[in-house]
């Protein structure tokens, strides 16, 4: 008991450091534990979504009322009061289920859900269904798989990669296998199983304790956590744990084997290959795919962004991933404090609303036009649906001063005595001053969807409270994600996008040639990007990185023949395929763009390249899933196929060839 005690308090005191460091108000102080009610909320993570486990609905299931799951309370300067509370959906009974696996009502979710399980667009998951999402994907896909990379092997580090046997020996050719193809050829998964039947054979309470802390940290974990069918990344690493118990066994496999060995003369080779030869095998696999020596694209794709802002900008991120590398700079390397970098998915909690009325280095508060009040976690604003009142729009800034007098036009009583605020108009005018004929500008944004979250309505106060006397930047995902229409008021500068109060002439996204030629071009660095000796993994390089600099070229590129500048054009993507296509570096549908516009500049020389990379390295996944019996990737198959196509307008001998080839992949699915 007294060691028990000791862990616990060992365990617990680092999260101390963590409420002493918020009540220093630092410029990052995520959830700001600072007082009881945020320090329970942190605890708690009630930021992140809650699942039903024993007992739920079915993701058709239609809600029948609205209660009061629990009361969210403040720090006032006297007390804890109520700031509001978090609703508890009551879903139709014959639509429920035990064990709800198939839950989530998100669209996206759905169309996953009735991917996995083969279900027609309206017909109802039933409990099989249920059962079946639970032991294909929850513990199949999002557990045993996770297993198998780290005992037998993984493909790549593409999302959703399977995991290698043995008879997976077939790699893709030296130009496109992934360093993160690691095979194991199951012979620490064999030596696991091994030490785990010796064990129970003869340490029996030995056994059933690593066994327990090898499924509570594993299957039962995952049971837990319920998964939705979409995540944003794998999630292997929720499983360490699991992953720890099953490498105890290996080295109880390894004694195991040892003491059988050691009885015959071949002992003293195979006993160094056991012992030595597997730790060292694993650590030669995955030296390749996790050295991060002079990686350096990361740090430099963030400062080519910081460096693409004017003075005292806003920059809007979408999330940890984007956002990170711009704190380091700001935060270690003291670069472009001016710029205040804003998470818009914090903006639906009131803690980084409220952390915007504080002065950061050189950027100054904000004087937002709603209080902290307006802005409470589980309050009106969280959500404000939109009740079609005014078609014509309504001036935002009248809307929220409304909103901060708790006017009752806006308020919508729900069933547990609470209240919602609503919004009378899809379309929401700022008035953004005049020109220079004194002609008053207005800008008209429209909701995407049904409803403004609390992030949408903090952006746009923040954008009327700022008056336009800082430029306000997004980047690609906070952009899309914004839950509004602002394409037709964004121009884009290199890989960030100032919004202005100008609608753009064709309605859609404008692009600021020269400044993003500059941006692009001459304030940006790729030279990391032409080390060899460093690899770049998929998922926060090639997906987040790589492919949306490519991307900016193409759109510039675009833009520029568009404007009559072939010649510019010429001169953007010749310096995109010398910086961006390296040899080594992994192609994407990028290539197929890039390829379109030279052909239509003349430069078919520079255009077959392009296609004939892109065709070989989806061919080789293509080939690979049909040698493994999985199922073919749409996007590949698409890839190759018009790749194919396009080799053969532009005259390249080899299509008709790769058309062929592409024909037996085909046939070999029938």
């Amino acid at each position: 008991p007294t060691w028990s005690v000791i862990f616990l308090l060992a365990g617990f005191i680092p999260y101390v450091i963590l409420f002493i460091r918020s009540n220093h108000n630092p410029p990052i102080d995520e959830n700001n534990p600072e007082d009881l009610s945020m320090i329970k909320a942190y605890m708690n993570r009630e930021s992140y979504p809650s699942s039903p486990l024993l007992y739920g609905p079915y993701f058709d299931a239609q809600i029948e009322s609205v209660g009061v799951k629990k009361t969210h309370y403040v720090k006032t300067p006297d007390r804890y009061e109520a700031s509001g509370t978090l609703s508890d959906y009551h879903y139709e009974s014959s639509r429920k289920t035990i064990l709800p696996r198939m839950y989530s009502n998100d669209p996206d979710h759905i169309t996953a859900y009735r991917q996995w399980m083969d279900l027609s667009e309206n017909e109802s998951p039933r409990f099989v269904h249920n059962l079946g999402f639970m032991f294909r994907y929850q513990l199949g896909h999002m557990y045993f798989r996770y297993l198998l990379w780290n005992f037998a092997g993984r493909e790549s580090d593409h999302q959703n990669s399977a995991w290698l046997s043995p008879l997976d020996a077939r790699k893709l050719s030296d130009e496109f296998n992934s360093k993160a193809r690691n095979q194991y050829w199951m012979v620490p998964l064999i030596v696991g199983l091994v030490g785990m039947f010796f064990q129970f054979g003869k340490d029996r309470k030995g056994f059933i304790s690593i066994m327990l802390f090898f499924l509570v940290t594993g299957i039962v974990l995952a049971l837990y956590l319920n998964s939705p069918p979409v995540e944003p990344r794998e999630r292997d690493y929720i499983y360490v744990g699991s992953f720890i118990a099953f490498a105890f066994w290996i080295s109880v496999g390894i004694i195991s084997l040892s003491s059988l060995l050691l009885r015959t003369k071949m002992s003293a080779v195979i006993l160094p290959i056991l012992c030595l030869g597997i730790p060292l095998w694993m650590a030669i696999e995955n030296w390749d795919d996790h050295d991060r020596t002079g990686r350096t694209f990361q740090v430099d794709n963030a400062r080519n962004i910081l460096a693409s802002c004017q003075p005292n900008a806003i920059l809007f991120t979408g999330g940890d991933n984007d956002t990170f590398p711009l704190w380091y700079l700001q935060e270690v390397e003291g670069y472009r404090t001016d710029v205040r970098v804003m998470v818009l998915s914090y903006f639906n909690t009131d803690w980084y609303i409220n952390q915007l009325r504080k002065k950061y280095y050189e950027s100054e508060p904000f004087k937002l036009t709603l209080d902290a009040k307006a802005y409470r976690q589980y309050g009106p604003n969280d959500v404000l649906y939109i009740q079609e009142s005014f078609k014509g729009g309504i001036d935002f800034r009248k809307y929220l001063q409304l909103l901060k007098q708790e006017h009752s036009a806006l308020k919508v009583p729900t069933g547990g005595g609470d209240y919602y605020n609503i919004l009378p108009s899809r379309t929401i005018l700022l008035n953004a001053g005049s020109d220079s004929t004194q002609k008053p500008i207005q800008m008209a944004l429209r909701v995407n969807g049904n409803y403004l979250q609390k992030s949408g309505l903090a952006l746009l106060d923040v954008v009327i409270s700022n008056n336009w006397e800082r430029p306000v930047y997004f980047n690609f995902t906070s952009l899309n994600t914004a839950g509004l229409e602002l394409d037709p008021y964004v121009v884009q500068e290199g890989n960030v996008y100032r919004l202005t109060p100008f609608e753009n002439p064709k309605k859609g996204l404008s692009v600021d040639l020269d400044l993003t030629a500059k941006n692009l071009m001459e304030k940006a660095d790729y030279s990391n990007l032409a080390d060899t000796g460093v690899y770049f993994n998929y998922e926060d390089y090639y997906a987040r990185m790589i492919t949306p600099v490519r991307q900016s070229f193409n759109t510039l590129a675009e833009a520029y023949i568009g404007s009559g500048k072939p010649e510019m054009a010429e001169k953007i993507l010749l310096f995109a395929v010398d910086n961006l296509y390296k040899e080594h570096l992994e192609p994407s549908y990028t290539n197929l763009e890039a390829a379109e516009l030279l052909s239509s500049l003349g430069r078919q020389d520079m255009a077959r390249p392009l296609c004939s990379t892109l065709f070989e390295f989806h061919y080789q996944q293509l080939h690979t899933a049909v040698k493994q019996n999985d199922q073919l990737n749409r996007m590949d198959l698409f890839l190759a196929e018009r790749s194919a196509e396009m080799l053969n307008e532009l005259g390249d001998s080899t299509s008709v060839t790769k058309m062929d080839a592409l024909g037996l992949v085909r046939e070999s699915l029938r």
